[in-house]
């Protein structure tokens, strides 16, 4: 249609007046769907001429269409300006010849190579199936017309096509494959997809019945082949084959929109200090927030910039705001936000409690709570507390949605939101504090007192409290203040508010130690801990470390702990809540403690610190039972030093602690410490360090490679793996047989895979295979993992017949021991899976995925890898088996889930993105298949090279996408250049290699290299029946090209005959119903992608 017509069609619609409003256009598409049984998938946009002229072109995609819109719209706008105008052009429209006169033509000429008698009888047929008298004459030019006008009459252009393709099926040879080729032109021409080609295909097939061989419909996976003892016998109720996507399967949708729409909203509270109730003042300040959060949803809550200090009362300002407002919000939660991990690990937990799944990677899951917390109906509030780095928190506080306070020193918060500056108590707040907290001090004193004290709450309230203990007055307080002050001028600090901090502090401290050295010493922990609260069961658990005696003694009687902290309080040098298990002093104090130790006593300290965290340190961070105990310990393990500790306990804590974070998916905090403790511990003991062949500086190499081969490091992963494995063999402490040895040996198999070294990685995991049935034994978890780490190997390099016997060995025994829905026996489950898919068995990949899936999918984790492996297994094989709808929807929500739970340059998410473009190939949907390829081979270039087998593989996909949207030179020469790279790489008998050369000959063919196809053709067909074997789909896919190569060159009966032999297997293995039987029927040629199995 012309542009002309389309802009008047435009018009007319407009001048409806019911078309202008997108809620209307809306509703008239729904309706359209409905009548059409169908979605159209087609953009949208928000202004109308644009959202009509995309309604326009949707609907001449489909015969018939625009007649049924402009009826729904005429029967919401009757009687409308334009409407009349508007129906007569779609009627005009809508008249016009179903064919073009040039495909007339074409048609008439190729149905002149048909049998007169089969025309005349596909002709009879048709009348007689629509009720009309047939004529008598049936020259092909008469016939063409004939049905051209049955179709027109129907208006539906399926009636021609159905005919042209019954005659295509009658008739063999070049002939038949012209009629195939004329209907996908026109079908393409009227925006039919290739499954609703492929039905029509199949209809012909079935025949005048229009039964169906249901039997040839299953596929038939190799019969002749005996399966493993481990092989289902039944599905065991899976869904049945033939609606494998049905009823009880589970699949990720977006779940952090559904996970935040309850029917009902629980009221969620987490993380929020206790209200102080001797909070004085601040009104002003508490109304000007709550406004500023009305209108800008944001606030960061500053000190004076002029100052930036601290103890100015920031915290307890949010703190009262949450209490008092508390009943606007159904979710308040509290982030202590001095550290990056901290963040994530408080995201974390409120992404349980609203029931966003989990994540491996930490940071995805976060953005992921974020993302929901965007769309949700609570009503929430975040606060961050103590937030000092803009640019590491920036991305993890949420962008819309809700309420978020900040408060921080760092005044560089103020140029990103909106700022409220807290200063110092006006005076009346400073006297009515003081008036609160002790009945005897009068307005005078307290006026006296608040000057000295510069009127800032912090040094207020500590104040207050230690003229409660002491029971000291306020004169004598500021006597002995005023003493501290001149000591401090005298030994030349500078007469300001560090000065008057450190006064007040250190005369508490001076009262504390008298009192009571035990508690001192305690405080004095805090000069080398971080400013997070310590729980008082850590320092039971390290009661029994190597302290000083003050401290051991009253550590390890309950009784004299419990005093000694509550003295702190009393003090107000430190926070304890109401149960006394948590302590936390203000950083100020800190501050004043750091400087106020003199170098004896700060050695003591530290050496208390460190020896306490190591007694208390409660290991095996694979246990999820110590998982809290590690993350009480994380924020103190800068502040102790401990990665440059003498003491061996205190740095395992270090060691512990980065193998926590990588347990928990904080890999970017994991690299960091691992890193620090690389670049101390393998320095010579000359230069402080461990020595490089140290056990804990090997130690510290592998945690550092495993972060940063979840980070995307393999290069770096690689060179620390390889340096510890050797380190570890030479050493006469460990040597090749030792626990060391098999656990760095592990992920060493997967770094040279990686590397593209794939010989060098099957003989490293074959010699850590041997190593670990030496060190471990047969049965041992080390050696099954060695097991699988070989049979990974083994699948990277096409041998999946070796690698199935593996993995369904593991499958058994793990079976056997633990049950069919453990994680570990379904994790090796996806491994036989991807090895039944490698031997071209889709059926029975499907069917053993399937296996258990409902009840073993409720059980595990959406986000776990089991989960999500088992998900994309599902949707290639469903692809493989035919059920294209069912294994895009799949696909999709497979890829979003992995991109959510992985992030977008995960491995897994990678691959999950070109079985996705993989399935919206198949379904038709070449656009946006070509879309999700190029993003997906994009970045495979960027995290592996352009050069990796990864990479490779995704171009081939790519390649077959390129070639059908009719870009076949830029397909040809990026299928050469991956064909001779594959086989560069992985050889010539590779199946990588076997499906790239297949597809470059196909691209060959039609660059009119007629003789290089041909010749490409026989060359991959013979490789692939010795490596693949003959009954492999992609053998047969094969075949069918070299049969339609040498009948198009030759034409004889055994060219035929060859092919029909082709066509026969492949239906035996495939079915007769499925899609590629089908096109292969039509005389399509078949392509081979690749769906690379996890690494």
């Amino acid at each position: 249609m012309s542009v002309e017509v389309k802009e008047r069609l435009s018009e007319l619609y407009l001048r409806t007046g019911s078309m202008g409003t997108q809620q209307t256009r809306d509703f008239y598409m729904l309706e359209l769907e409905s009548q059409l049984g169908q979605e159209l998938n087609i953009p949208r946009y928000p202004d109308a001429k644009r959202d009509i002229w995309s309604l326009i072109n949707a609907c001449l995609m489909r015969p018939g269409a625009l007649g049924k819109f402009t009826q729904v719209v005429s029967s919401f706008s009757k009687g409308s300006h334009g409407m009349a105008d508007l129906e007569r052009l779609v009627a005009e429209i809508e008249r016009q010849t179903l064919l073009t006169s040039d495909e007339r033509d074409a048609l008439i000429q190729l149905l002149a190579e048909v049998p007169a008698d089969l025309i005349t009888t596909a002709r009879d047929g048709l009348a007689d199936e629509l009720g009309q008298s047939a004529p008598t004459e049936s020259t092909p030019r008469l016939v063409v017309e004939y049905v051209e006008e049955l179709a027109e009459a129907a208006k539906n252009p399926l009636t021609l096509l159905g005919f042209v393709d019954t005659l295509a099926h009658r008739i063999s040879g070049r002939a038949a494959r012209a009629l195939h080729g004329w209907i996908d032109g026109v079908a393409n021409r009227l925006y039919f997809d290739s499954g609703e080609i492929r039905d029509l295909c199949l209809r012909s097939l079935q025949g005048p019945t229009g039964e169906s061989d249901q039997a040839a419909a299953r596929a038939v996976d190799h019969p002749d082949e005996v399966e493993p003892e481990d092989t289902p016998a039944s599905l065991d109720g899976a869904a049945p084959p033939g609606d494998p996507a049905g009823g009880d399967m589970r699949s990720i949708h977006d779940l952090p929109r559904t996970a935040l729409e309850p029917v009902a909203l629980p009221r969620i509270w987490g993380g929020v200090p206790f209200r102080n109730p001797n909070f004085t003042g601040r009104e002003v300040l508490l109304r000007r927030l709550r406004e500023e959060l009305r209108r800008h949803a944001k606030t960061s809550v500053l000190p004076q910039t002029l100052h930036g200090y601290g103890g100015v009362g920031k915290t307890q300002l949010a703190i009262e705001y949450v209490y008092r407002y508390a009943e606007r919000y159904d979710l308040v939660w509290w982030v202590s936000a001095e550290r990056r991990t901290e963040v994530l690990a408080s995201l974390v937990e409120l992404g349980e409690r609203l029931g966003v799944a989990a994540s491996q990677d930490r940071l995805q899951h976060a953005r992921a709570v974020l993302d929901a917390l965007g769309g949700t109906r609570y009503r929430w509030l975040l606060v961050y507390d103590n937030a000092e780095r803009p640019d590491e928190l920036i991305s993890l506080v949420p962008s819309a949605g809700g309420h978020v306070v900040l408060t921080s020193r760092n005044a560089d918060w103020a140029t990103r939101w909106n700022a409220i500056e807290v200063d110092v108590f006006q005076r009346t707040e400073s006297v009515q504090l003081l008036g609160r907290r002790d009945a005897r001090i009068t307005p005078g004193a307290a006026d006296l007192l608040a000057d000295k004290l510069g009127d800032l709450p912090l040094a207020l309230e500590q104040a207050a409290n230690f003229q409660l203990t002491t029971g000291m007055s306020v004169e004598e307080y500021l006597e002995l203040f005023d003493d501290r002050v001149r000591e401090l001028l005298d030994e030349g600090q500078p007469s300001d508010y560090h000065t008057t901090t450190t006064a007040f502090l250190t005369l508490a401290l001076e009262r504390l130690r008298a009192a009571s050295p035990a508690a001192a010493e305690l405080l004095e922990l805090f000069a080398c801990l971080g400013p997070e609260p310590i729980a008082a069961g850590v320092l039971r658990e390290g009661r029994s470390a190597d302290l000083s005696a003050p401290l051991r003694r009253a550590l390890r009687d309950p009784i004299q702990m419990n005093r000694i902290i509550r003295q702190l309080s009393r003090y107000g040098l430190a926070r304890v809540d109401p149960h006394g298990q948590r302590i936390q002093v203000h950083r100020l104090v800190q501050a004043v403690l750091r400087t106020e130790l003199d170098e004896d006593r700060w050695a003591q300290s530290l050496a208390n610190v460190r020896n306490l965290l190591g007694q208390a340190n409660p290991s095996h961070p694979d246990d999820r039972g110590t998982w809290s105990g590690h993350a009480e310990l994380g924020p103190h393990i800068l502040a102790a030093d401990l990665v440059h500790a003498d003491g061996a306990a205190a740095r395992l804590v270090v060691l512990d602690q980065a193998r926590y974070l990588f347990q928990i998916g904080d890999y970017t905090a994991s690299q960091a410490l691992g890193q620090a403790m690389v670049d101390q511990w393998c320095k010579p003991p000359v230069e402080g360090g461990l020595g490089g062949d140290h056990e804990q500086s090997l130690l510290a190499r592998r945690h550092l490679a495993n972060a940063l081969r979840m980070l995307g490091g393999h290069a770096r992963a690689r060179e620390l793996d390889e340096e510890a494995f050797e380190l570890l063999r030479a050493s006469p402490a460990f040597g090749d047989d030792h626990e060391h040895t098999v656990g760095v040996a592990l992920g060493l198999g997967f770094d040279r895979s990686m590397a593209n070294d794939l010989p060098g990685a099957l003989r490293s995991d074959q010699e850590n295979l041997e190593r670990s049935m030496r060190v471990y034994g047969p049965d041992d978890e080390h050696t099954v993992n060695a097991r699988g780490n070989v049979a990974a190997v083994l699948r990277q390099l096409g041998r999946f017949q070796e690698a199935h016997e593996i993995s369904a060995a593991i499958v058994g025994d793990y079976r056997r021991a633990y049950g069919q829905t453990h994680p570990r026996t379904l994790w090796f489950i996806t491994y036989v899976v991807a090895d039944l898919y490698g031997l071209g068995r889709y059926r029975q990949a499907l069917d053993r995925q399937l296996e258990h899936w409902a009840a073993a999918s409720a059980a595990l984790a959406p986000h776990s890898r089991e989960f999500l492996l088992g998900e994309h297994n599902i949707a290639i094989a469903l692809r493989k088996t035919g059920q294209h709808n069912q294994a895009l929807a799949r696909a999709r929500d497979n890829h979003r889930a992995l991109h959510t739970h992985l992030g977008a340059d995960h491995e897994y998410t990678l691959a999950a993105a070109m079985a996705r473009a993989n399935a919206l190939r198949a379904a038709g949907r070449l656009a946006e298949a070509r879309g999700v390829a190029t993003d997906a081979v994009e970045t495979y270039h960027r995290v592996f090279g352009t050069d990796h087998r990864l990479s490779l593989v995704a171009q081939v996909n790519q390649g077959i996408i390129l070639r059908l949207l009719g870009e076949r030179r830029t397909a040809l020469t990026l299928e050469a250049d991956t064909h001779q790279a594959l086989a560069g790489m992985l050889g010539p008998d590779h199946p990588y290699t076997l499906a790239s050369a297949n597809n470059h000959a196909s691209s060959l063919l039609l660059a009119h290299q007629v003789q290089q196809a041909a010749d490409l053709a026989e060359q991959t067909l013979e490789r692939s029946r010795r490596v693949r074997g003959p009954a492999h789909p992609d053998t047969l896919a094969c075949a069918v090209n070299a049969a339609l190569d040498w009948q198009s060159t030759t034409g004889d009966a055994p060219a035929q005959q060859r092919l029909d032999a082709a066509l026969d297997a492949l239906e035996r293995v495939l079915g007769r119903n499925h899609p590629d039987t089908i096109d292969a029927i039509r005389g399509k040629r078949a392509d081979c992608d690749i769906e690379p199995p996890a690494t």
